[in-house]
């Protein structure tokens, strides 16, 4: 029962802790669900982490919030966010990848950011492969892990199209199903 009641217990300070910042109970339960009692000190820690695509909080949104929690302008976690915010919202523009420098340029523009700030929180996240950097052309295309991982993929998959036997015959073409 005392598990029980500690569970509860906590689950309302998370709820609680985000009502403050009007946003939604179910945001709540799915935190807790993910952290547990570590909840609130991961919030605490990095109230970003619930702009990214298990949350979906919007990036601007979570900016107010951790501002007025005294989080300063250049912190690790922000700069952070602010790249992988820019890198999710160009793929809604249809864009898989960013060149280095666009990213690190639309970044400091949304946040107004110091440069190096950017390039240390790019090289972090390329270091914890959240970000892949690839030279494609003559530029460093820098992706979003999944993005990466997806785009290989397609390209895998028509390359082995491509080289794969080539079908001649009667039975191009026709339904191989038969009734």
């Amino acid at each position: 029962m005392s598990a029980a009641f500690r569970e509860l217990t906590g689950l309302k300070r998370v709820m609680e802790s985000l009502a403050r910042y009007e946003l939604p109970v179910p945001l709540a339960m799915q935190l807790y669900r993910a952290y547990g009692a570590d909840a609130l000190p991961r919030l605490r820690e990095d109230p970003y982490l619930l702009t990214g695509d298990a949350y979906g909080v919007e990036f601007s949104t979570m900016d107010e919030i951790a501002l007025s929690m005294g989080f300063d302008g250049d912190s690790p976690c922000r700069v952070e966010a602010a790249l992988t915010y820019e890198l999710s919202h160009n793929l809604n523009n249809g864009h898989v990848f960013l060149p280095r420098d666009k990213l690190l340029s639309a970044a400091a523009q949304l946040i107004s950011a110091d440069t190096d700030a950017l390039e240390t929180a790019l090289d972090g996240l390329l270091t914890r492969g959240v970000i892949v950097q690839e030279q494609v052309a003559n530029v460093q295309a820098c992706y979003l892990l999944r993005l990466y991982q997806a785009e290989t993929r397609v390209a895998r998959r028509l390359l082995s199209l491509r080289d794969a036997p080539r079908q001649t015959g009667k039975n191009v073409g026709q339904d191989h199903h038969r009734d």
